[in-house]
């Protein structure tokens, strides 16, 4: 007898807050998590997940919840007024978990021959420094089983810093990961002069500038990462998340 192979597939959206990241995966999952303008909108990780099935694909959305949390705090004084010594200890216990907020079907199919494969939308780096730390332990943990990571970068930005320093946190974690695909969103922003608005569909010129770009994000990040893991311009995609340019190469990575 011939065993059936499950193709499973893991998939970690991440990036600098600001970059479009949810707005890129609102469009790619037909989800509605919410996004904030003014600062991140994801403060723990959101999932989605996917079956295929002889008629179409199964799908589960799934929100967290903190289940559980334990604070304990204690202060440390040696006199009223020797402030110097003063010390508020705080050590804050939680337990994160996840609640099926639907399950639909639809007539897709995943790319590749997968049979199922979960997207789970992280927070967005480099927010606030106090939540980089924690952040990074919850990176460190999901990276562990993900088999593909899409970083999403903003095209018209440069300075890769805050990618750079989590990105070295994790990679000694990567055991399983077999794609890594930066996605170069706001493609119709890329080059322009002051005053003029995005295009939906990038000029020739932003086009041009778009490739350019792909070399250079494909060369920092293969800095960032594990020798093991190459990356050149072919796993950079361009895309407007907001206008959807593009968005059929995106959306072609892990659905037919």
């Amino acid at each position: 007898m011939q065993l059936k192979v499950i193709k499973c597939q893991s998939v970690l959206i991440f990036g600098q807050c600001g970059h479009g990241k949810t707005t890129t995966v609102n469009r790619l999952l037909n989800v509605d998590w919410f996004t904030c303008a003014a600062r991140t909108g994801t403060f723990l990780p959101h999932i989605k997940a996917y079956e295929q099935g002889e008629n179409g694909l199964n799908e589960a959305v799934l929100s967290p919840y903190i289940k559980s949390r334990v604070d304990s705090t204690t202060l440390e004084e040696e006199g009223l007024f020797d402030l110097d010594t003063m010390i508020l200890r705080q050590r804050i216990t939680q337990e994160i978990a996840w609640n099926v907020d639907s399950v639909t079907s639809s007539s897709g199919r995943l790319a590749n021959g997968v049979t199922q494969i979960r997207f789970v939308d992280m927070m967005g780096v480099g927010d606030e420094i106090i939540t980089n730390q924690p952040y990074y332990e919850i990176y460190r943990e999901f990276v562990k089983t993900a088999t593909h990571i899409l970083w999403i970068t903003d095209a018209s930005r440069r300075g890769y810093a805050e990618d750079e320093a989590c990105l070295k946190y994790i990679a000694d974690y990567m055991g399983d990961l077999e794609r890594f695909t930066i996605g170069l969103n706001k493609a119709d922003s890329i080059g322009l002069q002051r005053y003029e608005n995005p295009n939906p569909v990038p000029t020739d010129h932003q086009q041009e500038l778009l490739r350019e770009k792909a070399k250079i994000v494909a060369r920092v990040f293969q800095g960032f990462l594990p020798a093991n893991i190459t990356i050149t311009e072919k796993n950079v995609v361009p895309f407007s998340a907001y206008y959807g340019w593009n968005f059929d190469a995106l959306h072609k990575l892990f659905f037919e």
